[in-house]
């Protein structure tokens, strides 16, 4: 029996605040009863949580309309603040129980998540959170009106960004031009934006009882490592994945016969040769990839099928459109939704397979319930898309790429952002670990600061002159600074998965797909290193891991 009526609607707070009560008043005596407690309270976290989604993916998808953002905010302000405090009382209610210690095991990862949201959770930061939400969706109205003109023709970011792998080196070069000239107008107003979510968020830390906001998220997150851990994962990718950016950089400034390799010079093909063009319209891309995806299993295809049929893509760039990619699971309906910036080229077949992993993650895992089990931690989230990223590489890029050398060059080009993408995950996350354990440094020490992880993490090969503060301020293109404070060294860990994934499907393709399935159906059931062995491989943050990544990655 349904805990909700059917077509259940609300449209404030006192529509949801009954069925809260019946929740707050539910005997926790039996494990059934703790188990109905939990699938009905499921129900309708799901039905909120589906609404909040809509919300969010509609501003988003057109964030100069007002009223998407007025809709947005009307959760956040009426609904959000209320549901935070039931929400702990009920969490409370759980955790207090005779029955906490007697549920079976595979609600133990939701029940920690609970306890751990209970001994962190303050009323005062309520009004604090709302805050901090609605001032992170700023960074995607600033960033998503941004475009260039060229030639008569305006462009978005995405779009300008593909031109970067024009083979006419000045074309590159003006269009990095306006790129920078358009980027610097904003670069105040982004700066001044993360000063105001630096100051909020740690005060939310100090009113939970945590010295700084680092450590409140860390435990928050309820991450199986610790911070020790994931600083020795910067040393290790500074020691082995940022020699192989470097000498990949001289090679390039060497085939391509410069004097000097400027920043608008690394996207192009260092041979010369025309850019990659793997689709040529976006319903090439979504039916090819359809197809991949039903190649390696028919549910996976089916998955994707149904998200075009229901209208639950919305992939092309085009101005007042957030930057960025995500998938949006919708915990009621189960079909999640895809959003991206397609410009045509390599980079969106990527991003495609990747958002498509996270989407087939998200149906298989519907089956679960009660619905709670079903949403993972970023680790094991992160494992699905790019391990199908790596998977996808060798089981049908070939639909995009018949050409033999096209389809070398586009794998080539996986391989190379494996190696540029480490040492940035580690650089924004150190800088994250710095700009919250220190909050009352000032933009200038910021400044300087981050200077100096690029002198650590960057490339020593591209010059800078001239185009300084694109290397100053580069992390303000990072929307996870903004929107999602500490989501993203968790890419790092899911990159060492996924190559394991790479590794065991070149030796037993059908193997792999089937421990993959079994990872993706199994939701957070299990704590994240088992969910990694679900899928075959191990769970990854020692140096030892990044250190035979690296050497993989360089031998191929």
């Amino acid at each position: 029996m349904s805990f909700l009526p059917k077509n259940f609607s609300f449209s404030a707070w006192e529509d949801l605040e009954p069925f809260f009560e019946k929740l707050k008043n539910y005997p926790l005596q039996t494990v059934p009863d703790g188990e109905k407690f939990i699938s009905d309270w499921s129900e309708l976290d799901a039905e909120l949580d589906e609404d909040f989604a809509w919300r969010y993916i509609k501003m988003v998808c057109k964030n100069n309309e007002k009223s998407r953002e007025k809709s947005y905010f009307f959760f956040l302000e009426h609904l959000l603040p209320p549901l935070q405090k039931v929400s702990h009382q009920l969490e409370k209610k759980m955790v207090g129980s005779e029955i906490f210690s007697q549920m079976p095991s595979q609600y133990r990862p939701i029940l920690q998540k609970m306890d751990r949201s209970v001994k962190i959770f303050r009323e005062k930061n309520i009004p604090l959170q709302t805050e901090e939400e609605k001032l992170s969706s700023e960074f995607g109205r600033i960033t998503g009106a941004m475009t260039i003109s060229y030639r008569g023709k305006a462009l978005t970011m995405p779009q300008a960004s593909q031109e970067l792998e024009n083979t006419d080196r000045s074309h590159r070069e003006k269009i990095y031009q306006l790129m920078f000239e358009r980027r610097q107008l904003e670069t105040k107003k982004l700066d001044d934006l993360l000063t105001k979510l630096i100051r909020l968020r740690h005060q939310i830390a100090l009113n939970a009882g945590f010295e700084n906001f680092r450590d409140y998220m860390h435990y928050a997150k309820g991450r199986e490592y610790s911070i020790e851990d994931v600083l020795a994962m910067h040393k290790a990718i500074e020691t082995h994945f940022v020699p192989l950016l470097r000498a990949m950089h001289r090679e390039r400034k060497k085939n391509m016969n410069l004097p000097a390799l400027r920043p608008w010079d690394l996207s192009v093909d260092s041979l010369g040769r025309p850019p990659l063009k793997p689709f040529t319209k976006t319903d090439d891309l979504i039916e090819k990839t359809i197809g991949g995806f039903s190649a390696l299993e028919k549910s996976f295809g089916a998955a994707l099928r149904e998200q075009k049929n229901r209208g639950f893509l919305d992939l092309d760039s085009r101005p007042h459109k957030n930057p960025g990619g995500f998938n949006y699971p919708l915990r009621k309906s189960g079909v999640p939704f895809i959003f991206m910036n397609s410009a045509g080229g390599q980079r969106d077949l990527a991003t495609m397979v990747h958002e498509g992993g996270h989407a087939i993650h998200a149906f298989l895992a519907h089956k679960i319930n009660p619905s709670m089990l079903q949403s993972v931690p970023i680790e094991a989230a992160e494992l699905a898309s790019m391990g199908m990223e790596f998977i996808s590489m060798e089981a049908f890029w070939s639909s995009f790429y018949p050409n033999a050398e096209d389809l070398a060059r586009a794998k080539r080009n996986r391989l190379e952002d494996t190696i540029f993408i480490l040492p940035w995950i580690a650089q924004v996350d150190a800088f994250q670990h710095w700009i919250y354990a220190n909050p009352n440094h000032s933009t200038k020490e910021r400044k300087i600061f981050w200077s100096s992880l690029y002198d650590r993490f960057g490339s020593d090969v591209v010059d800078f002159s001239g185009f300084e503060n694109a290397k100053n301020f580069r992390w303000q293109s990072q929307p996870h600074i903004f929107d999602v404070p500490f989501y993203y060294i968790e890419y790092a860990i899911a990159e060492m998965g996924a190559i394991g994934l790479w590794e065991n499907y070149k030796k037993s393709p059908t193997s792999t797909i089937a421990s993959y399935k079994k990872f993706l159906e199994t939701g957070y059931q299990k704590p994240l290193s088992e969910l990694y062995a679900l899928a075959g491989v191990s769970f990854g943050t020692s140096p030892e891991a990044i250190k035979s990544a690296s050497q993989i990655i360089s031998n191929e």
